[in-house]
């Protein structure tokens, strides 16, 4: 399965796009994929709270795809169908992705 890593950095954004896939897990945001001058497919995550994106690096298994669905369960992102870059339908693509655990919550002040 592929693994995720966090890379933060508060300048860090994702480019814009569309027929990105999305999904809500633990008051974060996740975005994967879509189109935006070209084919994009990195995986985001946006804080809710505080709203602060931080990028995930995936490992190995990412595949560049748009106009595909997404949903978070017990710890995964689970991605399905969608386009390649060429254009062709992929029903037999779902992708399974461990999703960081959230960073502990500040101190009550």
């Amino acid at each position: 399965l592929p693994e995720a890593t966090v890379l933060i950095g508060q300048s860090a954004l994702p480019k814009e796009r569309h027929l990105f896939a999305f999904a809500i897990y633990e008051g974060y945001l996740f975005v994967h994929g879509g189109k935006s001058n070209g084919y994009q497919w990195d995986l985001w995550r946006l804080h809710l709270d505080r709203l602060e994106w931080s990028e995930i690096k995936v490992a190995h298994g990412a595949v560049a795809v748009y106009g595909h669905t997404a949903v978070a369960f017990d710890k995964y992102m689970y991605l399905f169908g969608g386009y390649d870059n060429h254009g062709f339908f992929q029903r037999s693509i779902l992708l399974q992705f461990s999703l960081p655990a959230p960073p502990p919550a500040a101190p009550a002040q």
